[in-house]
């Protein structure tokens, strides 16, 4: 159900809503174009909830744009003790934001030194730590400042010169894959590794040093991670879990495309790819790729807890076998991985393609989101996590519990979903063309 809807900048350039709350603030949904970043109330929505009113108007607006558009990231939120903070960048005017999540006040902005727009696609990352809360932005190479002051940490030394304060000592070429946090040492507390994806030889994934900025290690032996987002490292036990039981899970994208990209579990601690990787069939006509990022979520299956990888996916016409003059894509994909084999666990067929829109998992509920395509509009899909009744290898596709609509639903015409939907509250958020809609679940 449509519930609401909420209008952005025209030249809005499709960032994905992310939920927020704090000690005395929220739940709210985030949303920043081209001008503003925006903070909306949540309500309640669904059986048993007493409020379900059209609420479409702003707690707070922050402009960052006055004299041309921004190319802004998508929020993120980070916690500075009692407050809540949001933080975003702006590409095309190299600065980073950081924005008081209860009043809309800015508490600073710094340059973000890198201004090549069509590279930084990546959100901020926040981190917590012991002494003092980090924020990194994943450019050329990854940026480090200090999220309270947004001073460029003094312990990171690197850049091209190799002594420029708070950049990495390797560059890492990405820009469009945000980065994710782990804690490879059981001893320290907070996190201690930063995956970063990136985009050249060498440099495919990218484990950095958070202490320093110095690089534990690198690899690109299944290509570059360039689009699709490192996983945050997932433990494989269930309690009382050593770190040498973590991996990590990312989409990498092949150089050579006659074998077509392929979904990758990797040790966080060294780099290593485990004995699985994941790739649908790739024939003389069609070719697979992986631009969305993997959710990564436990499920009990057959009375066993597993931890699933879900993944969206798009086939293309295999360009460089069959001599088509530009890519033609076909219908995306929906895949629920387990991800300590890269077993397919269930498997859906959407009716367009996935761009660079990453299924969300709440409450047992997988979302993914397709772009539209001719006359088609993008839609949001609701699936059940475990795929019951559709499991594979014997089951049928899955069917969709719901979808935001099949044309019918208010969108405009070819409204593309590239922006991951964010759930709360009964909700669903997502961005389509220049507006926020807000549907109610069942």
């Amino acid at each position: 159900v449509l519930n609401w809807t909420f209008p952005l900048s025209p030249s809005f350039l499709n960032t994905s809503p992310v939920v927020g709350a704090g000690f005395s603030v929220g739940p709210l949904v985030l949303v920043v174009d081209s001008n503003n970043l925006y903070a909306l109330p949540i309500v309640c929505s669904g059986p048993g909830c007493t409020q379900y009113p059209p609420v479409n108007t702003p707690v707070w607006t922050f402009p960052y744009q006055t004299n041309q558009n921004g190319c802004p990231s998508s929020p993120t939120v980070g916690f500075l003790f009692p407050v809540a903070v949001v933080y975003f960048n702006d590409a095309c005017n190299t600065t980073l934001y950081a924005v008081d999540l209860q009043s809309g006040q800015m508490r600073w902005s710094r340059p973000t030194l890198y201004s090549n727009p069509d590279q930084i696609a990546a959100s901020p990352t926040f981190s917590y730590s012991l002494f003092s809360d980090q924020v990194y932005l994943a450019a050329d190479y990854v940026y480090a400042f200090d999220a309270a002051t947004g001073s460029p940490l003094s312990t990171w030394h690197g850049g091209p010169s190799g002594n420029e304060t708070g950049v990495s000592v390797d560059e890492t070429g990405g820009g469009a894959s945000s980065s994710a946090l782990g804690n490879l040492d059981s001893l320290n507390f907070g996190d201690d590794t930063l995956f970063v994806g990136g985009d050249f030889a060498g440099h495919g994934l990218l484990a950095i040093d958070t202490s320093n900025g110095s690089t534990r290690w690198k690899t690109s032996q299944y290509g570059y991670v360039q689009n699709s987002s490192p996983s945050a490292p997932v433990n494989s036990c269930s309690f009382f879990c050593h770190p040498t039981t973590q991996f990590l899970i990312a989409g990498t994208t092949r150089t050579n495309t006659l074998t077509g990209d392929e979904i990758v579990e990797f040790d966080p601690q060294h780099g290593t790819p485990s004995p699985w990787q994941f790739s649908s069939v790739v024939t003389a006509e069609y070719n697979i790729h992986y631009n969305s990022s993997p959710a990564v979520a436990a499920e009990v299956i057959g009375g066993q807890p597993k931890e699933l990888a879900y993944v969206g996916s798009t086939f293309t016409w295999n360009v460089s076998r069959i001599g088509h003059p530009t890519p033609s894509f076909t219908n995306g994909y929906c895949t629920a991985l387990d991800a300590n084999t890269g077993t397919p666990v269930w498997q859906s067929q959407l009716l367009n393609p996935i761009g660079f829109s990453s299924p969300a998992v709440a409450n047992g509920v997988v979302f993914c989101a397709d772009l539209g395509s001719g006359t088609t509009n993008g839609q949001i899909y609701a699936f059940d996590a475990k795929g019951i009744g559709c499991q594979l290898p014997s089951g049928p596709p899955c069917p969709w519990l719901w979808s935001s609509g099949l044309g019918f639903n208010g969108l405009p015409p070819n409204s593309d979903l590239i922006g991951s939907p964010a759930v709360a509250n009964g909700m669903v958020f997502e961005t389509a063309g220049p507006m926020l809609y807000a549907f109610g679940l069942p």
